[in-house]
């Protein structure tokens, strides 16, 4: 069954209308793409974590061969009425969020492909870093700007284009939930706000962090020991290409809830290890329902 995002409102919210529309691109995409027509069902997700089966009943295009059949709707041209034919399903909330802390690649296309991956391994928060100690990683800021102003130009430039991304992969991998996407102007304040909800499996070669599944069956990361820390999120720290610089380890090591691991004796790039890690965490969070 093919599927849609219905991003304009919860819906939950617009369940008691039956009926709803979806946007310009996700219905060109339907009528255009999947050659959908009236009748054909669908499953249409709001990224908020629920979803519901639909009847497409009005198809709003001049250039497509059911148009005429818009039932009255006021919408305008390239829109897709869709009526919801069961109740919503709210997906069950994780037992604790995967956040991914991670340079970006240097090449777009490689941080693209980063992005997707991550959201279809099941992570929940990205924090992309836009500036590291190390030239290796990539930056998205003038040199002339401060780390607020960085932030926020990642976000005006990038973020329709990582919520297609996101949508994309989301159909994909048939979830739900959009991760929530927040820039963070320097690895120290990434991890200093990540550590406050939970440990921090910081991927760094050295020779005396233990690898990344012996950190994992240790007893500070058991069942009664997220009961007892009351802790939400486990998150993934991933740098540079160039690594992390010396001053970043120390300040590491001095923050609670950061943990140094291996993964293994091959160097793997940032994207990579990311999405490694991420989808160990994934698989290793469904132990705990």
């Amino acid at each position: 069954m093919h599927r849609l995002y219905y991003g304009c409102a919860r819906l939950q919210s617009d369940l008691k209308q039956r009926v709803i529309t979806l946007c310009q691109a996700e219905s060109r995409h339907g009528f255009g793409v999947l050659r959908l027509k009236p009748d054909d069902t669908i499953e249409v997700f709001d990224g908020r974590g629920a979803s519901a089966t639909g009847r497409i009943v009005s198809i709003l295009d001049p250039r497509h061969p059911f148009f005429g059949k818009e039932q009255g709707t006021k919408q305008g041209r390239d829109a897709m009425s869709v009526e919801l034919m069961s109740d919503v399903t709210i997906d069950k909330k994780p037992v604790f969020s995967i956040r991914a802390l991670t340079a970006l690649p240097r090449f777009q296309s490689r941080a693209d492909w980063m992005l997707e991956k991550l959201v279809e391994v099941g992570v929940d928060f990205i924090s992309p870093v836009l500036r590291s100690d190390h030239a290796g990683s990539r930056r998205y800021e003038s040199h002339d700007h401060g780390d607020s102003d960085a932030v926020e130009g990642w976000s005006e430039k990038k973020s329709h284009r990582v919520l297609q991304l996101f949508v994309a992969a989301c159909k994909q991998a048939e979830r739900n939930t959009i991760p929530e996407v927040r820039p963070a102007p320097s690895f120290s304040e990434a991890v200093e706000d990540s550590a406050t909800r939970g440990p921090v499996l910081c991927c760094h070669v050295a020779d005396q962090a233990p690898a990344l599944w012996t950190r994992l069956a240790s007893p500070s990361f058991s069942k009664d020991a997220f009961r007892t820390e009351r802790w939400d999120s486990v998150s993934v720290l991933v740098g540079p290409e160039g690594g992390f610089s010396a001053r970043e380890v120390d300040v590491f090591s001095r923050i609670p809830n950061v943990k140094f691991v291996s993964l293994g004796s091959t160097k793997l790039r940032t994207e990579t290890a990311a999405v490694l890690v991420s989808g160990i965490l994934s698989q290793w969070r469904g132990s705990f329902s």
